[in-house]
């Protein structure tokens, strides 16, 4: 994976982004341990080539650096992604 951009999915609807600050963090406080991130493979900027995978049930307890050897291992693994992923 030449190169991974993580979003996160912040469970708010549509209209409501703009959230006040304590609303924000009663959401927070309420957010589950695991959540649903979607990782955008990137095969060309240039071209704007790039394939979405979504993730479900992600760990919030991990580092950023283990999310990212998981991808390493688990994106050569998808039959449903063409190469050079």
């Amino acid at each position: 994976v030449s190169s991974v951009m993580v979003e996160s999915w912040t469970g708010l609807p549509k209209g409501e982004a703009e959230a006040s600050s304590s609303e924000l963090l009663e959401f927070l406080h309420m957010a589950p341990e695991e959540v649903t991130i979607t990782v955008r493979l990137i095969r060309s900027f240039e071209h704007r080539n790039f394939k979405p995978v979504v993730y479900h049930g992600v760990n919030l307890d991990q580092t950023v650096k283990e999310f990212i050897i998981f991808l390493k291992q688990d994106v050569p693994l998808r039959t449903s992604l063409p190469p050079p992923f």
